[in-house]
Formats: structure tokens, sequence, C-alpha cells
């Protein structure tokens, strides 16, 4: 797969969600976050994560979510998972409908 086919998009808008990194090209919206931000009293991730996420797989995208700490401590894992996920999508996916650049 050429660069080309990796038009990657940093914060885009799908139906009122905020991406921070997508491949929209195959419908692959990486997230990287914060314990403090993305977890429950618990220690669970928050529902408004997990609500969001299957919304977006609705949609037909795939969430790849990535702690703060994996991306620190392995990058090259978190890239491994990446480029698996695009093998495994194969053809780019129309998606332009779904998609709403966000405003600077």
């Amino acid at each position: 797969m050429s660069k080309k086919q990796l038009s990657e998009k940093l914060q885009i808008i799908i139906k009122a969600n905020s991406l921070r990194l997508a491949i929209p090209n195959y419908k692959i919206d990486i997230e990287v976050d914060g314990q403090a931000w993305h977890l429950d009293i618990n220690g669970c991730r928050k529902a408004d994560d997990i609500h969001r996420d299957k919304l977006m797989e609705a949609l037909g995208w795939k969430v790849i979510r990535f702690w703060h700490h994996q991306i620190e401590g392995d990058i090259q894992a978190c890239v491994s998972q990446v480029k698996q996920c695009l093998t495994s999508r194969k053809t780019e996916i129309p998606c332009d409908a779904f998609v709403k650049e966000k405003e600077a």
C-alpha cells in the first residue's frame, strides 16, 4: 500500500465525534488515551468511550485505542497493530458521506 493510499487526517468529525487521528480511506480511527480522562472511578474505560466505539463500528469504522503509556513504552508495537489493521482491511472504503473535516 502506497503513501498516497494512507491519506491520514487529524481531527475529523463523524456523527458529532471528533477523531484524533483517522485514515478515512480505510475507515480506521486511532485514539490515544490518557488514564486520567478515559478511566472511571473503578479503573474501567468510561462508558462514553465504549458507546462512541460502538457507534463508530456501526458506521463501518475500526477503532484502535492505545493508552498513552503504550505509545511511550513501545511505539513499534502500536505501529505494527495499525499496519496489521490496514492489511486486514485490504482495500479502500468510500466514506466521504460520513467525513467532515474539523474547521480550524
